[in-house]
């Protein structure tokens, strides 16, 4: 019965049929059974596979929940955003408004986790695109001044500007705090404590007559 209410639409929504109900109980329980054995992976198929299914808070919360514990804090942020956008309604079940009370604490707890990234990079020339990507994605040139938000852990940023490329690997902790900076770019660099920086350069091929040019690159982790 319990399970039922879990799993039923809410109103405005299109009922699902019988098919679709039974299917989302049996990924649903399949997912909670995943999890306590330590299979997070296979438990957010699960849980994300029963939530295209249903569409409900409840659905939605258990597969913001699992992506937090494996650390995609961005995009549990963001099906909690999916999930807090849908207006209650009066005829919904007790476990949904719960499953909606969990979320906005969990929605809370993430903004405060969540770190990013700012970047700063100079010696570009004026009939060269300057390109940044972060993980393989392309950072929109007007937000390179503005925080790019990042899951903790490990980025690769890769900057390039006409034949010249910069890549670097920056570390970025939970919820990682920090203002950039920019200073003239040694060859050797030690970060500040609690700051994830990256520096570098990569010359151009030498022409004659004309001096090779750097394309320094930095970027600081905050929150």
């Amino acid at each position: 019965m319990l399970l039922g209410l879990l799993l039923c639409a809410s109103a405005g929504h299109a009922q699902p049929s019988a098919a679709q109900k039974e299917t989302a109980r049996g990924l649903m329980a399949e997912g909670r059974e995943l999890r306590e054995r330590g299979d997070l992976n296979g438990a957010l198929t699960r849980f994300s596979a029963a939530d295209s299914l249903m569409g409900v808070p409840t659905t939605g919360f258990e597969v913001a929940s699992t992506q937090a514990q494996l650390g995609r804090l961005v995009e549990a942020h963001e099906t909690l955003r999916h999930l807090l956008a849908v207006a209650p309604s009066p005829d919904d079940p007790e476990p949904f408004n719960e499953a909606r009370s969990k979320a906005r604490s969990l929605d809370q707890q993430l903004s405060a986790r969540i770190g990013g990234l700012r970047f700063s990079v100079s010696g570009v020339g004026e009939d060269e695109t300057l390109e940044v990507t972060v993980d393989g994605e392309l950072v929109p040139k007007v937000l390179l001044s503005l925080p790019w938000r990042v899951n903790p852990g490990a980025h690769v940023i890769v900057a390039r500007a006409g034949a010249r490329q910069v890549k670097r690997e920056v570390v970025v902790a939970e919820g990682q705090s920090g203002r950039p900076n920019p200073l003239p770019c040694p060859k050797h660099l030690r970060p500040s404590p609690g700051l994830a920086r990256a520096r570098g350069w990569m010359r151009r091929p030498s022409l004659p007559g004309a001096a090779c040019r750097r394309l320094p690159m930095w970027a600081a982790a905050l929150a």
